[in-house]
């Protein structure tokens, strides 16, 4: 004899995924890019609003933030992107 309750509604509709705040940077003449998680359904997929494979750049460890730049202004980028020519996900 099953006498359990159902607990929710087999038919739910999937909630929405917000995505994580997307920073400015402004004022910044230095960034440093690398490689990290990508966030999971918050972060790179939802923002980007495609398919994320694991890995996303990060930029002064903000999750690919908007970068406003002046013309005119000089920008230095440190870029560690990987070296391992046998490790797709390692090698930018």
């Amino acid at each position: 004899v099953n006498n359990c309750e159902v607990l929710g509604d087999e038919a739910e509709e999937e909630a929405e995924v917000f995505p994580f705040f997307r920073p400015v940077l402004t004022d910044v003449n230095e960034f440093r890019a690398v490689i990290g998680p990508s966030g999971g359904e918050r972060g790179y997929q939802a923002i980007a609003d495609v398919t994320a494979w694991g890995i996303a750049w990060y930029i002064n460890d903000l999750l690919v933030p908007i970068i406003e730049m002046r013309r005119g202004q000089t920008y230095k980028f440190l870029v560690n992107g990987g070296d391992d020519p046998l490790s797709s996900s390692q090698y930018h």
